[in-house]
């Protein structure tokens, strides 16, 4: 009993010890998210062939993926019918590569034959010259963020970190009308408010 009480306690204490979970966190101001976005219009493809892609196919991917997936993204394969098959399945436009991962691979997964093995990520997609920030969106909200986003008070920037959805809300109750923007594009529960000026 004493030896699960200190494990109970150790475990309370490296878990207070973590960052707060994104909602938790504070917004941060327009300059500083400006600051952290990276090109919308320029992206980056990592292949991993999983052992499933010849290099031509690799190749394809890539320029494929480059052309028509924004970032963030992933593209699943199963891996008994491979890339040029049906259950393939690619998201784009979310947040994060894990968020694009998921959703990539429940779609792959919902297409493939039963009894197979389950679908993997073969190719991630992100901006150009990616490095781990604190502020990440997608394309989309980028370019978004970008345009509409100018300085002056009473603006807020949602996000939906599980679809990549988001909402822009201005004057009064900005926050209130981002988070309904937000929820009305991505039709999730998780959207939050990531900038606020």
């Amino acid at each position: 009993m004493r030896t699960t009480a200190r494990i109970l306690a150790a475990a309370v204490a490296a878990a207070s010890a973590l960052p707060l979970p994104a909602p938790a966190q504070q917004a941060m101001d327009g300059a500083t998210a400006r600051r952290m976005l990276f090109d919308a219009r320029r992206a980056e493809v990592v292949v991993y062939p999983q052992g499933l892609l010849s290099e031509a196919e690799a190749q394809v991917l890539r320029q494929t993926a480059e052309a028509n997936v924004p970032y963030y993204g992933a593209i699943a394969v199963s891996p008994a019918q491979g890339l040029a098959a049906e259950p393939t399945s690619a998201a784009g436009n979310h947040h994060d590569v894990a968020a694009a991962g998921r959703a990539a691979l429940a779609a792959c997964d919902a297409k493939r034959p039963a009894g197979t093995k389950p679908c993997v990520i073969v190719a991630e997609v992100r901006p150009r010259g990616w490095a781990a920030r604190p502020l990440q969106l997608s394309a989309g909200a980028t370019e978004s963020f970008r345009r509409e986003f100018r300085r002056g008070g009473g603006r807020a920037f949602a996000v939906s970190p599980s679809t990549g959805g988001f909402g822009l809300g201005s004057g009064p109750g900005a926050d209130a009308s981002a988070l309904a923007a937000c929820a009305s594009a991505s039709r999730a529960p998780d959207c939050r408010v990531v900038v606020r000026d």
